[in-house]
């Protein structure tokens, strides 16, 4: 612990020191939703109808990230809503969460017109944002849904079904990862849901250390 640090527990108290640092945080996140909902920085901006920066704890040990906002995310500004979002509640429950209790966003944080996959130049424009996110809320465990997030998280082309089933760590964030099914695909291929639930028993597994 260094000298400052240890000076500030000493002067206000670890409570008071622990609230001062959610509030900074607090702070940071409000500070980059801002500027989220004001990007321009790729053809994305033009099309969307509403920003989706994210939601959830500013506690969070678990962030949860897809790939892009849909239609439904694109009409009210949240993530993973929808038919998807109701499986994903589902999921975060079984791990013993609330949804209010992680944290939730995208790769990119506006709709691709007509759902089609995001580009790899609207990643990169969207890349410093959630970089920001993760440096802030500083989680124990993210987990990527689907194989684009995935692949972004992880530098790599490897599919995702090279992906699932163990924790990496992001060289892009020096986090720990763990790949899984999007809820959408599974809504598509439910006969993967017992392998989507041993990847987020992984997740509980390495939570609970």
């Amino acid at each position: 612990m260094n000298h400052e640090r240890k000076y500030l527990l000493n002067k206000i108290g670890v409570e008071n020191f622990i609230e001062a640092q959610k509030l900074d945080i607090q702070t940071d996140l409000a500070t980059l939703e801002i500027q989220i909902k004001n990007c321009e920085r790729c053809r994305l901006s033009k099309s969307r109808k509403m920003v989706v920066p994210g939601e959830g704890s500013i506690s969070a040990k678990l962030i949860l990230i897809g790939e892009a906002p849909g239609e439904n995310e694109d009409e009210v500004g949240k993530p993973f809503v929808g038919v998807s979002g109701a499986l994903l509640d589902k999921m975060i429950l079984a791990m013993g969460f609330k949804r209010d209790e992680v944290f939730i966003t995208n790769i990119v944080k506006c709709r691709p017109p007509k759902n089609r996959n995001p580009n790899e130049d609207e990643i990169v424009a969207c890349s410093n944002f959630l970089e920001m996110q993760l440096q802030s809320l500083k989680p124990k465990l993210v987990i990527a849904f689907g194989r684009i997030a995935a692949q972004s998280l992880l530098n790599t082309n490897k599919p995702l079904a090279k992906l699932r089933a163990e924790i990496h760590n992001s060289p892009k964030y020096g986090l720990p990862v763990l790949c899984t099914y999007h809820p959408s695909y599974l809504l598509r291929k439910p006969e993967e849901k017992r392998a989507a639930w041993e990847d987020l028993k992984l997740a509980m597994k390495f939570l609970a250390q």
